[in-house]
């Protein structure tokens, strides 16, 4: 561990130079680079300049305690993750807590002795080398999925393609040439999928906030979902106030949200089963529920639902199949409205008369 302090840049902010010195005397053999600040007002700017990997801070000081200048510290975008070490030989629960409400990462005993001063210093470095280390991973790790999902959907658009061309050629074959094409577009979905995750996680979807109509988005979903709909004779009922406005973007709302829970109720209800959409003021609020009748899921698989990396893709009640996206999306557009999101639900197994799901939706007023 010891080898981790070499050129290592320490900033040392306290009001009696004594300290300081005390401090050098013990650093000296472990070639580390020490700055120092009697001006505890002067330690965000010294700090800002000197880019010191960590800072070890007294905690009491003239004009400014030491977590206040944590906190000056804490608040600067540059400075935010440097480590910060109090040393301090006040160990009560009070001073305790206020050094780490500041936003400490660890404190070190008045007088400092060398082995719990070294020891402290370089499990901090390796705590900020880890962080690193895993924060460039996870950039090579989006990276990697992007030109995935680029290469792989230029690919699927040329097999789409010579596909189609093939069954101009071949019009006896229409059951291998139907699955291919289902296959594709499935592929298709989740890798449109995995994109729109990984933009509303890097901030990169801005929604447009508007006010929006409820009915008229739930008439456009009943379009939109017309063909599957009749497919499993399901009845839906709306349950509206004409004159119901939200605060949404158009676009996400029907397509990414709307659709997509009333698509899954569609899924996993049984044939000639009711769907109810019903909305409701509540407060500042308006509550959106859809409620089927289907086949439910257990709690264990309810409390993953969120998930982008657990699996929670199924079987729909005819087979249909899925992505197992599609509330991760939900919930993030949810948030983006300002809104979030509920789910509660009866497996078909544990209780066959009373099985299925209730989302409910909560929006701002407009």
């Amino acid at each position: 561990m010891i080898n981790i302090l070499k050129n290592k840049k320490i900033l040392v902010v306290d009001d009696m130079k004594v300290n300081y010195l005390a401090l050098a005397k013990i650093l000296k053999p472990y070639d580390i680079l020490l700055e120092f600040e009697q001006n505890p007002k002067n330690a965000l700017a010294v700090a800002k300049e000197f880019k010191p990997n960590v800072i070890l801070l007294d905690f009491e000081m003239p004009e400014m305690t030491g977590p206040e200048v944590c906190r000056v510290i804490r608040q600067d975008p540059d400075m935010k993750d440097t480590p910060v070490l109090f040393i301090t030989s006040q160990t009560g629960e009070t001073e305790l807590s206020a050094a780490f409400d500041s936003g400490a990462d660890d404190y070190i005993l008045k007088p400092a002795r060398e082995k719990e001063l070294v020891s402290r210093l370089s499990r901090s470095l390796q705590t900020v080398d880890l962080q690193e280390k895993l924060r460039t991973q996870f950039e090579d790790q989006t990276m990697l999925t992007r030109i995935l999902s680029h290469d792989i959907n230029n690919m699927l658009m040329i097999l789409q393609g010579s596909v189609m061309k093939l069954s101009r050629v071949i019009e006896d074959r229409e059951t291998p040439k139907n699955k291919a094409l289902e296959t594709i577009q499935r592929i298709t979905d989740l890798i449109k999928n995995v994109r729109t995750l990984q933009s509303l996680d890097d901030q990169k979807l801005v929604p447009d906030l508007q006010v929006v109509t409820l009915m008229d988005v739930f008439r456009d979903c009943k379009t939109t979902l017309n063909d599957t709909i009749h497919q499993k004779e399901i009845e839906i009922l709306f349950d509206c106030m004409p004159e119901m406005k939200i605060i949404a973007e158009p676009s996400a709302l029907l397509n990414s949200v709307i659709n997509n829970v009333v698509s899954n109720a569609i899924k996993f209800s049984y044939k000639k089963g009711k769907i109810l959409i019903h909305a409701v003021e509540s407060g500042d609020s308006i509550e959106v529920k859809v409620r089927d009748h289907g086949m439910g899921m257990n709690e264990e698989l309810r409390l993953k639902l969120f998930s982008k990396t657990e699996k929670t893709t199924r079987l729909g009640t005819l087979n249909e199949k899925g992505t197992g996206f599609g509330m991760p999306i939900v919930r993030k557009y949810m948030q983006l409205f300002g809104g979030n999101i509920e789910i509660k639900s009866k497996s078909i197994e544990e209780f066959p008369n009373e099985s299925g799901t209730e989302i409910t939706l909560k929006f701002k007023k407009a």
